[in-house]
């Protein structure tokens, strides 16, 4: 069990990490969604097979990023943080850039 509660812990930050970057560059890059959406069929659909993905395999996959119970939380807590910073800081970009 202590295997997969570290696994799954190293998943929620790589998946929270990435779906993060791919959102802000699918935002920095005009046209981008438009594109996406024309060749899957929705422009959101890859974020949640892309976050599936990571989340289970690396889940599944032996990975410790984290020696003990008390780091796993803080970097789980510190993924949430960026992800979240990353989000608001390309929001109150596109908001003052007029998009």
């Amino acid at each position: 069990m202590d295997r997969q509660i570290y696994s799954f812990g190293a998943s929620i930050v790589v998946a929270s990490l990435l779906t993060a970057v791919i959102y802000a560059i699918k935002a920095v890059i005009p046209g981008l969604d438009e594109a996406i959406e024309d060749s899957i069929g929705h422009a959101w659909s890859y974020m949640g097979v892309i976050g599936l993905v990571v989340f289970f395999g690396l889940g599944l996959a032996p990975v410790r990023f984290a020696k003990d119970g008390r780091s796993l939380a803080v970097q789980i807590a510190g993924a949430a943080l960026v992800s979240a910073g990353v989000l608001f800081l390309l929001s109150a970009w596109l908001a003052v850039r007029g998009n």
